[in-house]
């Protein structure tokens, strides 16, 4: 990616792809009665797999060329009353640390839960999906994690060569120092699918991934249906409460520069946790799912000028660098597989 000349430079860039805060930091510092059954891949096809059709699934789009994308491509979804005090909001102190082994994973009972949300773009209509039962890491995929990994296959290690993710690409085989339980980042589609391929898992499908979020009364958070900046890792983590989009571009504008990345180890927000207890499904990074971009069942087909693109795949939650800080567990948001950014990780699904 080429330098930046300027920081008006650096500004215009952000401006024009609405997308948080990622780049500004990184540059300074260097079927019936509403019920449908959840989709599932051929029986001898790992969920996810029949999404890798790219020649080379290691090519690295150039990050000017994202932020383009999510201009075009992901709508601003808004800032809801902020339920504490601004002071209490912008805490940046972990709350917590992990509270169970990083290794371990949740049952999730089969039955249907409230999927979706009529008021979110791409996530229309609100309706009932029934879901298998299936088991999901309760938490993120971690560094220490994805270098056995490494260690083990061979496979390439996470990383983009220029400053635009210096302070998180990995180096001779290594994380970043002291990020060993950090969510690993800077992966594919394809890196989350051979990790967890490994690691005798798959990736969940779209379905799985918001029920474990949502529970079976399909919450718009995780601890409930008010959104709340205090419990989660997000981008109001340094911006404050926000009231609309032309306060987060005046914020830009004026965003101190902040050298240190705003990611912390999983679990150390207890209250991003699910009524399964799965744990971050709102914020610290977003994550890879095993689904295409494509209408969810009874939604307008033309909402999106992208649905059913090849390679086009969903990635659920939020994450530290978003712009939509407050979206709700329903939120899609529309990448190509062989994206990498520093605000995208994953975690891995089994069969019961």
């Amino acid at each position: 990616m080429k330098e930046w000349v300027t920081p008006i430079i650096v500004v215009a860039v952000l401006l024009g792809a609405g997308f948080g805060i990622r780049t500004l930091i990184l540059k300074k510092a260097a079927t019936t009665d509403g019920q449908v059954a959840a989709g599932a891949p051929p029986s001898d096809v790992k969920p996810g797999e029949e999404l890798l059709s790219a020649p080379d699934k290691r090519d690295r789009p150039d990050p000017d060329d994202e932020n383009t994308w999510r201009e075009q491509y992901h709508p601003f979804i808004g800032y809801p009353e902020e339920a504490g005090p601004a002071d209490a909001v912008k805490k940046l102190t972990p709350d917590g640390t992990p509270e169970f082994p990083l290794d371990e994973m949740v049952t999730i009972p089969a039955g249907e839960f409230v999927m979706g949300d009529s008021g979110v773009p791409f996530a229309a209509p609100q309706r009932k999906v029934f879901v298998e039962g299936f088991r999901i890491d309760r938490y993120e995929v971690t560094n220490a994690q994805y270098k056995a990994f490494i260690d083990a296959t061979g496979h390439p290690q996470p990383e983009l060569v220029d400053s635009f993710a210096a302070d998180w690409s990995w180096r001779e085989k290594m994380y970043p120092k002291g990020r060993g339980n950090h969510p690993v980042v800077l992966v594919s589609l394809e890196d989350a699918i051979a990790y967890c391929s490994w690691a005798k898992k798959r990736l969940p499908t779209e379905a799985e991934w918001e029920k474990a979020a949502r529970g079976p009364s399909g919450n718009r958070f995780p601890w409930g249906n008010k959104w709340d900046g205090r419990k989660s890792m997000t981008m109001i983590k340094l911006s404050g409460p926000l009231k609309d989009e032309p306060a987060y571009i005046e914020w830009v504008k004026n965003f101190p520069f902040d050298p240190n990345p705003s990611m912390f180890p999983v679990g150390s927000m207890p209250d991003d946790q699910s009524p399964f207890k799965v744990m971050d499904m709102h914020g610290n990074v977003q994550e890879w799912v095993a689904e295409p971009f494509r209408p969810p069942p009874g939604g307008d087909e033309t909402e999106s000028s992208i649905y059913g693109e090849k390679d086009v795949v969903v990635v659920k939650g939020v994450g530290f660098s978003s712009r939509d800080y407050a979206a709700p567990l329903s939120a899609r948001f529309p990448y190509p597989g062989t994206y990498l950014d520093d605000g995208i990780g994953f975690r891995c699904a089994a069969d019961l």
